[in-house]
């Protein structure tokens, strides 16, 4: 590589500063890599125009000189004026289809660190290479008007000669219409420099954060906390770190600003010794580039990184590593509704992510890596609450927790393709409403991998694969769920006390797995009717389409017919009186249920068997 180059990556979609840096007056040779939402761009067909606007507001627009292409590497050697002014340029690439539509990329900014001293330097001027060309053109045509008569004495046989002078009339005229349009360009890009600020992305390195793995202290810049303060005026100690101090200056700013802001973390590993906080309720957005942005505490820190309270905040592709004695926590969100928590990577952790009070809130593909107790836990009401597609790795192991714990009654929860791998427990739910756990990988917990408690009730357990749990699934607390369609292997399931109407059916069933069949509600016959043994169990359930079936044989030796065998409790009864035929050993019986529950059996006198499969309604509501 040469010592002129300089690389980097940009993006057509994806809204980043890169930031590259050089030497005012540097000749350069830019390579810059070119993505479509990272993945690598096809520039067949494109041409491409480099635009930047130097420090001292004097634009250069850079197209067809120096400028070529290669798959998705453009290749630039730049125009001189690019580094005549020292300070932040932004540049974007701007690419040209052959019907003239355009896509540019992301601003690039490069940083012209002053020269020592400026010798033979060139001026800076505004500056659009295409003009460049056609004056040379104009040049050109100058001498051939000149040498126009001796040309025609030399060549009296070119008798295309006035087509081409017409030619070079066109062509000087196009120059002066591009001329003319120079200063409306600049004004687009005036307006589109506007735009890029109007968006509001504040870069932490901006704020004097280093991100480079080590401590830090304020008191390795500054001499007292006054002087320290006059920089960051949230630092409370000379022994704050600057990734912190730096971090909270650019949030501060963003709330400041008045429509809130997008704070970007680049590529890098920041230390804080104290939380990351902000209550706001504009909107922020706290983002940085995956694995490679990673945040943790020193080695005494023992809060939680971010805590925010009372805005819809965004979190994504970040790193929150906390310590190995799993003494910090990853993010507290008190009041935050509709947040969203995306790509975010919890690791060592003892809560992961911690909610209160905050409803509608999303958490999307995030790993949640040995979370000593939790990996999210909410301590009230998180209704609306949908986790998808995040993995759960050892959680709860250490403190005899759970992957996810809900301690209060929650309604409408979604937990939808996650992978859960040794934990303690997956699911602890408290007097929850409306559950969703579907299509999710559960595996190796070390005890009961749901776990509901109080009453929970709306359960649909769906699509799952449970597999080599160490204790039994045991359910129980729950009234009206299903358990279907799951592949079910070398992992007992069974039922525990307080359920009703809770069916188990359809499901793959493998290896050494001892699946319960549905349990049905008990009854109690009345009127000399017993149960008939060597039978099915005689009971009743309501399935999640709200009818009720009755199942197993009576029998009756001694009552007077027709006579209540049984009655059924509210919420199980039809609106009004429905007669069903059954078979007996007496042939044909009568079986009439009231809107009062009672259950009448008419049938000849004697000892009778009575059937009740088949017999199913709608219960009222």
């Amino acid at each position: 590589m040469a010592i002129q180059d300089l690389t980097a990556s940009l993006d057509l979609k994806q809204n980043l500063n890169i930031y590259i840096t050089c030497k005012q007056f540097d000749n350069l040779n830019l390579i810059l890599n070119i993505f479509d939402n990272s993945v690598q761009a096809n520039l067949t067909g494109y041409n491409v125009r480099l635009r930047a606007m130097k420090s001292d507001q004097v634009p250069l627009i850079q197209e067809h000189t120096g400028i070529t292409i290669n798959s998705n590497i453009v290749n630039i050697n730049a125009d001189e004026q690019l580094t005549t002014t020292a300070g932040d340029t932004p540049i974007e690439l701007q690419f040209i289809d052959s019907t003239g539509n355009k896509k540019a990329t992301f601003n690039l900014v490069l940083k012209v660190v002053p020269s020592v001293i400026a010798v033979s330097a060139s001026i800076s001027t505004a500056t659009y290479t295409l003009l460049e060309e056609l004056e040379n053109k104009l040049d050109q045509a100058t001498d051939y008007f000149e040498n126009l008569t001796e040309f025609i004495e030399q060549h009296p046989d070119i008798p295309a000669l006035d087509t081409r002078v017409t030619n070079v009339e066109n062509e000087i005229e196009t120059a002066r219409g591009m001329y003319n349009n120079l200063d409306e360009r600049l004004d687009i890009y005036d307006l589109n420099t506007s735009k890029i600020n109007n968006l509001n992305i504040i870069n932490v390195k901006d704020y004097g954060a280093i991100g480079d793995g080590s401590s830090h202290l304020l008191s390795s810049k500054f001499a007292t906390l006054a002087s320290a303060q006059t920089v960051y005026p949230n630092a409370t100690s000379l022994s704050d770190e600057i990734d912190l101090v730096a971090i909270q200056k650019a949030l501060n700013y963003a709330i400041s600003l008045d429509k809130g802001g997008t704070i970007y973390i680049p590529t890098g590993r920041y230390k804080i010794n104290r939380s990351i906080t902000f209550d706001t309720t504009k909107y922020i957005k706290i983002c940085g580039e995956g694995y490679n942005t990673q945040i943790s505490g020193t080695s005494n820190f023992n809060s939680v990184i971010f805590e925010c309270h009372n805005c819809g905040v965004v979190f994504s592709d970040l790193m929150l590593v906390g310590a190995t004695s799993g003494t910090s926590n990853g993010i507290y969100a008190a009041g935050c509704n509709t947040s969203i928590f995306t790509r975010i990577n919890f690791q060592n952790q003892v809560r992961g992510l911690e909610l209160n009070a905050s409803y509608s809130v999303e958490v999307n593909s995030c790993v949640f890596e040995v979370c000593y107790t939790y990996g999210i836990i909410s301590t009230t009401s998180c209704h609306n609450l949908n986790v998808n597609k995040c993995n759960f790795y050892t959680c709860g192991v250490q403190n005899s927790g759970q992957a996810i714990r809900i301690l209060v009654g929650s309604d409408n929860l979604i937990f939808n393709d996650n992978d859960f791998e040794y934990c303690f427990v997956a699911f602890q739910l408290q007097d929850c409403r409306s559950i969703s756990i579907c299509r999710n990988y559960i595996e190796y917990c070390s005890e009961n991998p749901i776990v509901f408690t109080g009453l929970c009730s709306g359960v649909s357990i769906s699509e799952n694969f449970l597999s080599l749990g160490s204790k039994q699934f045991i359910i129980q607390n729950v009234t009206n769920g299903i358990m279907a369609r799951n592949t079910i292997y070398n992992q007992n399931v069974s039922y525990g006390s307080n359920v009703m109407d809770f069916i188990i059916g359809n499901n793959i069933v493998s290896g050494t797995s001892v699946v319960n069949s549905t349990k049905l509600n008990a009854i109690t016959l009345i009127n000399s009717w017993t149960a008939q043994s060597n039978y099915s169990d005689v009971g009743y359930i309501k399935d999640s389409n709200g009818i009720v079936h009755l199942e197993g044989n009576i029998l009756n030796s001694t009552a007077i017919l027709p006579s209540v065998a049984f009655s059924l409790p509210v919420g199980y009864r039809p609106n009004k009186i429905l007669t069903f035929g059954t078979s007996g050993t007496s042939g044909f019986n009568l079986i009439l249920v009231n809107p009062n529950g009672d259950v009448i059996v008419s049938t000849a006198p004697g000892s009778h068997e009575v059937g009740l499969n088949g017999i199913t309604f709608f219960a009222r509501q």
